[in-house]
């Protein structure tokens, strides 16, 4: 199956959002630089497995600021897709074959220029603003300004988050390339964000692995075949590793047992870059997933005795 940047790829033509002005000059220099970018040679990350683990739960309001620790970008430029998970009800699309792909690019605060600048100041302690712009597909025949169309949908007006030195988010802001935003479009938009944001802050994390994957040879050869001469990017994915060695081997988890374990516990990052560090020696952010914990006294007529959680 086609990634969605190989279809943008190879075939470039873009709707123009529902809220953005025929004449709104940022926009059609933003169309161009985006389809400019598209068609370089950008990281690309399949994100699909981190969608399912934000959407596949409870509904969580997660906050940029609060939330996501560390959003240091680790390239200037990157491209992060995922398909609407099946159980994606938070999602503020209806179709189930949606595709959602986000440019992500680092801006210097000290060399602004175009919408940013225009409309808001970074603050102090910004280091790096990131800009993120969203294409969309519906995998359908969608309806817009009265007419039906099958164009990919963007971009849309961006989210900017400053970043600290640090890697801190310090604020954000929606831009718009209208009067003013939308209403709703700027939650719509974050909510749509945050497996990006995750996904950033799990290229920092020490316990997270970067697998590459680059298509079939016969498969991208008919793709080629079928699409101009265009062929499937490489790109990459990312394994959620629990903390398990770690925990074995330092935290006696195996002479502790987890079976006792009956509560489930969210996933969560754990920030030991200050300090003695993890267990004493182990410095960084780790990503400790989903897991359950608590005494057998506590739940357990309440809790199954095997909890499978997907990442």
């Amino acid at each position: 199956m086609s990634r969605f940047i190989d279809d943008l790829r190879a075939d470039s033509r873009l709707e123009r959002p529902e809220s953005v002005p025929v004449t709104s000059p940022h926009w059609l220099k933003a169309r161009e630089s985006f389809t400019t970018a598209l068609m370089g040679d950008l990281p690309i990350f399949l994100i699909d497995n981190i969608a399912d683990y934000i959407y596949g739960g409870e509904e969580i309001k997660w906050d940029i600021v609060r939330d996501f620790p560390n959003l240091a970008p680790p390239y200037t430029q990157f491209w992060a897709e995922f398909r609407k998970p099946p159980w994606g009800k938070f999602l503020p699309v209806a179709s189930p074959r949606s595709r959602f792909g986000f440019l992500i690019t680092a801006l210097d605060p000290a060399a602004l220029v175009g919408h940013y600048a225009e409309t808001q100041a970074p603050s102090a302690e910004t280091r790096w603003i990131l800009q993120c712009e969203l294409c969309l597909s519906f995998g359908e025949s969608y309806q817009i300004r009265g007419v039906r169309s099958w164009k990919p949908l963007g971009p849309t007006p961006p989210i900017y988050v400053d970043i600290s030195k640090e890697g801190r988010p310090v604020g954000w802001f929606q831009a718009s390339y209208g009067d003013k935003p939308v209403p709703g479009e700027s939650a719509a938009l974050q909510l749509s964000l945050n497996p990006v944001l995750l996904t950033l802050c799990f290229l920092h994390c020490k316990n997270v692995r970067i697998i590459d994957h680059t298509a079939d040879p016969k498969l991208a050869k008919r793709y080629r075949e079928r699409h101009g001469g265009v062929s499937p990017a490489p790109y990459k994915t990312l394994v959620i590793e629990p903390l398990k060695g770690i925990l074995e081997k330092e935290g006696r988890s195996g002479e502790i047992g987890l079976q006792k374990a009956l509560h489930i516990c969210r996933g969560h990052f754990m920030d030991f870059r200050e300090g003695p560090g993890l267990f004493g020696k182990h410095h960084g952010i780790y990503w400790q997933p989903m897991h359950v914990r608590g005494s057998k006294a506590e739940g357990a007529k309440a809790t199954p005795p095997e909890i499978k959680v997907r990442i």
